[in-house]
Parts: C-alpha cells; sequence; structure tokens
C-alpha cells in the first residue's frame, strides 16, 4: 500500500511540474487560443475524471482526444463537462474514435462535406475524422490516419476547398 501512495504521489508531482511549466508559458498569452491533443488510448473510467480536471481548470479552450475507444452505446452525457461542448467521431469496431470538447462560449460548426471531395472517396480510408470551422479563423481537421491527411493534401482542389470554409 505504501508503494501505491509513493508512485501516486510522483505521478501527482510530475502533472504539478507540467501545468506550472504550461501556466508559466501561457501568463504573458492569456488572450491567445489554447489547444491541446491527447492520446486517451480508451477515455473510459478514472482518465475521463482526470481529462474533465483539466478542461474545469481553464486552462483550455479546445482539447483533441484521440483513441476514445467509445462507441454509439455510451451517450454522450456521459462525458459532459460543464462549460464545454462536444463533438466525437466513433470508430464501429477495433479502437479508434475521436473527441473534441470545444469551449462553449465558442463559435464553430462541424464540417460534414467539401466541395470536390465526395463521401465515397473518404470512405476507402477506415478511420475516423472531425472537421470543425471555428470562429477564431480557424479549420482544425483531426485525422486518425496519415494516409488520409496525404491524399487531401495531393488534392488542391480539396484544400482550396478547405480555405473557403474559413472566409
Amino acid at each position: 500500500m505504501e508503494m501505491f501512495l509513493e508512485v501516486a504521489d510522483e505521478n501527482m508531482l510530475a502533472e504539478n511540474e507540467i501545468w506550472a511549466d504550461f501556466d508559466e508559458i501561457t501568463k504573458n498569452h492569456g488572450f491567445n487560443f489554447k489547444i491541446a491533443h491527447i492520446n486517451a488510448n480508451s477515455i473510459g473510467g478514472f482518465k475521463f475524471y482526470e481529462i474533465k480536471t483539466w478542461l474545469l481548470s481553464g486552462r483550455l479552450d479546445l482539447l483533441v482526444i484521440s483513441e476514445s475507444k467509445i462507441d454509439a452505446s455510451f451517450p454522450d452525457s456521459m462525458f459532459h463537462v460543464e462549460g464545454f461542448r462536444l463533438c466525437r467521431s466513433d470508430r464501429k469496431a477495433g479502437g479508434g474514435g475521436l473527441m473534441v470538447y470545444v469551449r462553449s462560449d465558442v463559435c464553430f460548426v462541424r464540417v460534414k462535406q467539401f466541395k470536390g471531395l465526395s463521401s465515397q472517396s473518404l470512405s476507402n480510408f477506415r478511420t475516423e475524422s472531425l472537421t470543425l470551422k471555428v470562429k477564431i479563423g480557424l479549420l482544425l481537421l483531426v485525422f486518425t490516419d496519415l494516409r488520409l491527411y496525404l491524399y487531401l493534401h495531393g488534392r488542391m482542389s480539396c484544400l482550396h476547398s478547405l480555405r473557403q470554409h474559413l472566409r
């Protein structure tokens, strides 16, 4: 039991140091939009509690979570965080999954389709993706598969369509 407490105390100290570093860096940039990413390797259980604590600390405006490993049997209400809106893209089987928390006072829309890019061409990739158009002039594209990014990058007309969404 004592060994467990020592490890827990060391982990808590390491996490506090990380947040102290983050706070030091951001104190001169308090009005900047803060985005973070974590590969959760399953959002269930204690990990969600920890992530919820991060969000409620007020340090982040947007948090991307990959490898959430949840499906439609997990309702959004299980992952509610006061002051944030949740977007998610679940994989049907075999892990994966994306979640994005956006501070509730930030205006955004979820982009479902792009001109010049058929949903059929995206379905060739067995992966999930999310695209959010955020009011601050940010187009957030989240992919779990680098091949999908490379495919889109190779299609200049698609990139032009993405730029049009920012206007």
